[in-house]
């Protein structure tokens, strides 16, 4: 984030005994700002954004024109709102079912994680259907790999999968999905039709090392960065983890299994139950500190530091509603993240049942 610099005393005198006659500073930098993209409330209701109301929105993600897709968790619909400001269904229904199918004619349950392919193609994580599905650019829904909860690799149509929440596209098409309950990194291999897991051993706990035998707890968000390394919020953990490209799991940020809101060291800081995350071209990292009602930042160098919002909680535990400077604003349990194409972070407010824009000068 940029800041005002602060003149001098002389030059505060200069511009004090100047300010009638000289135009306005060009040269300033804007603050960053958080302004509501969509959302009225708690419920279901399609139409312009400001009128349209979601229910726990989880995931978002975006395509090459701009618009924005969101995995409206308790409404069990994937909606779009569209670079013209309506909020239609893109699919599901009000049916907490499986169903495969055109548009609303298709059903979800409880779907979390969505990303999108170079070809406009979405993939969400269906968490308690324990599927991954497909929705092409023309609504068609179907079923990617998975067919009841548990665990299996091999064959898309033999595999299983036990609360998938994470979802990511990796550079050559596959899909690496994070597992909630089984506490594993899978991939699903589009060009082979096949899953196989990539990190952990299942055990609810903490461990790095090796990626098959080390441990997650509850792992949530999935990025990837230009070398192929996997970055994973893991949740219970409260801890940013790292899949590196020779099969290593690391610490990235956190303390194992310990709760709290330190910026400063990676090393040192404490995070609480981190889930949307996101990488930008200069891959420093960004999360959605669920716990902490931030948005907070992970620099290349080690640094973390809050991003946007306050933290602020209110007494029923959930966080606050506010739009503003970054400083200032205020999210309650924020989880997907998704940036835009003009480098702005889109973020889905879950508690507050709105879609965020953290407006990036």
């Amino acid at each position: 984030m940029k800041h005002h610099l602060i003149p001098s005393f002389f030059s505060l005198l200069l511009f004090i005994s100047c300010s009638k006659s000289s135009a306005p500073d060009s040269t300033s930098t804007p603050s960053d700002s958080v302004v509501t993209v969509a959302g009225a409330g708690r419920g279901y209701l399609n139409g312009n954004t400001v009128e349209a109301a979601f229910n726990y929105p989880t995931g978002v993600a975006i395509d090459k024109a701009g618009n924005i897709y969101v995995t409206d968790q308790a409404n069990h619909r994937v909606r779009k709102i569209s670079v013209q400001g309506q909020v239609t269904t893109l699919a599901g229904n009000n049916y907490q079912t499986f169903a495969d199918g055109q548009g609303e004619d298709a059903s979800f349950n409880n779907p979390q994680g969505i990303t999108i392919d170079a070809n406009g193609n979405l993939f969400v994580a269906d968490k308690s259907n324990h599927r991954i599905r497909k929705i092409t650019p023309d609504g068609i829904v179907s079923t990617v790999a998975g067919w009841d909860a548990g665990y299996a690799d091999g064959s898309l149509t033999e595999s299983r999968f036990s609360g998938p929440t994470g979802i990511a596209v990796a550079a050559n098409g596959d899909l690496i999905v994070s597992e909630y309950n089984n506490n594993r990194i899978r991939r699903i291999s589009l060009a082979t039709n096949t899953v196989n897991t990539i990190a952990g051993n299942g055990a609810a706990d903490f461990k790095n090392g090796t990626a098959l035998s080390a441990s997650f707890n509850k792992p949530d968000g999935i990025a990837i960065d230009k070398s192929g390394n996997i970055y994973v919020s893991d949740d219970y953990n409260h801890l940013i983890r790292k899949i590196s490209a020779d099969g290593i799991v690391s610490t990235i940020a956190g303390q194992p299994k310990s709760i709290g809101t330190l910026d400063g060291a990676a090393s040192s800081a404490f995070l609480c139950g981190p889930r949307g995350l996101i990488i930008d071209e200069n891959d420093n990292l960004f999360f959605s500190d669920f716990g902490n009602n931030k948005i907070r930042k992970i620099t290349t160098s080690g640094v973390v530091s809050t991003f946007a919002g306050t933290g602020k909680t209110q007494a029923s535990g959930f966080g606050s509603f506010l739009d503003g400077p970054v400083e200032k604003a205020e999210f309650s349990w924020p989880t997907g993240l998704a940036f835009d194409n003009e480098g702005n972070i889109i973020v889905a407010d879950q508690a507050n049942c709105k879609i965020r824009k953290i407006v990036v000068h």
